[in-house]
């Protein structure tokens, strides 16, 4: 499966899923400003929740993301299951219809 390998802060990931989100946070507080690497991901349609954690970074730090194919996965340090329920799915549908419709009536798409 195609996924990153994550290196960074003396950490290496391998992390595929059916869904990977990387994501750069940078929380700003009153005298100091914390920048990070939160590794998330999910399968079978969202009902699987991964999650590798955080890699904290400060000035210097170096890192590297490539994309590979994986055949090992890094275990997650956290799975959830979440079942949608059929009414969950049917409002789902039923907002991104209405969303959808709105975009067209304004000749969006």
């Amino acid at each position: 499966m195609i996924g990153f390998k994550v290196e960074g802060k003396g950490k290496k990931l391998s992390v595929a899923s059916d869904a990977i989100q990387i994501i750069f946070a940078l929380l700003v507080k009153e005298s100091e400003e914390e920048l990070s690497l939160h590794i998330r991901g999910s399968n079978d349609f969202f009902q699987e929740r991964l999650n590798w954690g955080a890699i904290k970074f400060e000035p210097g730090d170096e890192f590297l993301i490539k994309v590979e194919e994986i055949e090992d996965i890094s275990k997650p340090k956290k799975k959830e299951f979440h079942e949608c329920s059929e009414e969950q799915l049917k409002e789902e549908l039923k907002t991104y219809f209405a969303l959808k419709q709105e975009l067209e009536d304004a000749n969006w798409i």
